[in-house]
């Protein structure tokens, strides 16, 4: 089960259907009051806030927790408390659709920051759920779990065919692959007989 980090602004369409498709343990409601740009600040608090009470509604009947969590509108100070409620839900999916624009940033930021904590970040358009891949970066990464990468990235999908590929023993393969599995950069797949190993929609930095 997930923790979803939603960003709310003054529609709630794009709050549900996430969850309902993948499942959530918990869901933040995240939004800001500050600093409206197409209207005027009182007009804007009440649409967020109905907002915020609908999708709460929503969440309320599919019996699913939800707590809302209100951002400064500052970017940086956004940033860092984004990061502290990934961290938090240890699996996250972070939905950018809705919101203010400096927060959706904020989100995307800290979610790279905290890739290992993320399971997926998503975009809702008309009902329709769109997965953006996660940025890796290679500096996070040791040598051993980059050249494993590698190997997966271009094909090689079991541990035996990794260890021939790179020159290595299976063990220390394997040592790599469960490093990754646990950053949720690849995972392994039943298909028959045997397991494989693919990589999550990553793209690698």
């Amino acid at each position: 089960m997930y923790y979803h980090i939603v960003n709310v602004g003054f529609h709630h369409s794009h709050v549900l259907p996430p969850v309902t498709r993948f499942g959530a343990e918990k869901v933040v409601l995240v939004y800001s009051l500050r600093d409206p740009e197409y209207m005027s600040k009182k007009e804007a608090e009440k649409r967020i806030k109905e907002s915020l009470k609908k999708a709460g509604e929503l969440l309320k009947k599919n019996n699913v927790d939800c707590e809302k969590k209100e951002l400064s509108g500052n970017f940086k100070r956004d940033y860092l408390t984004l990061r502290r409620i990934i961290k938090k839900g240890g699996s996250c999916v972070i939905n950018v659709t809705g919101g203010r624009k400096i927060t959706t940033l904020a989100m995307v930021y800290a979610a790279m920051a905290e890739f290992s904590s993320v399971a997926k970040i998503i975009y809702v358009v008309k009902g329709k759920i769109i997965e953006l891949p996660k940025l890796v970066h290679e500096i996070d990464l040791t040598e051993g779990e980059k050249n494993v990468l590698r190997a997966v990235l271009e094909g090689y999908t079991t541990t035996s065919r990794i260890a021939v590929k790179l020159g290595k023993k299976e063990s220390a393969v394997s040592r790599s692959l469960k490093l990754l599995e646990r950053k949720k950069i690849i995972k392994r797949e039943r298909k028959g007989k045997h397991t494989l190993i693919i990589p999550e929609n990553i793209i690698l930095g």
